[in-house]
């Protein structure tokens, strides 16, 4: 979803002199907050698989250098 989406759809309004997001209700701010958790769940399952990919191609390195 793009930035310019999010903001329309949830109603915010962009001060671009602060450079900060208004919520003015509740409802808008927990919908931050939830979109929020998902990039950092995102970033962190990214991580993760990263270096699982690295140790398994140095397993393989490993396994294929004693070959």
């Amino acid at each position: 979803m793009q930035e310019h989406q999010i903001e329309v759809s949830l109603g915010i309004k962009v001060e671009p002199v602060e450079n900060v997001y208004r919520a003015n209700d509740f409802k808008s701010l927990n919908e931050i907050n939830r979109i929020i958790r998902i990039f950092e769940i995102k970033n962190s399952q990214n991580m993760k698989h990263k270096v699982f990919a690295l140790e398994m191609l140095s397993s393989l390195k490993a396994l294929a250098s004693k070959n």
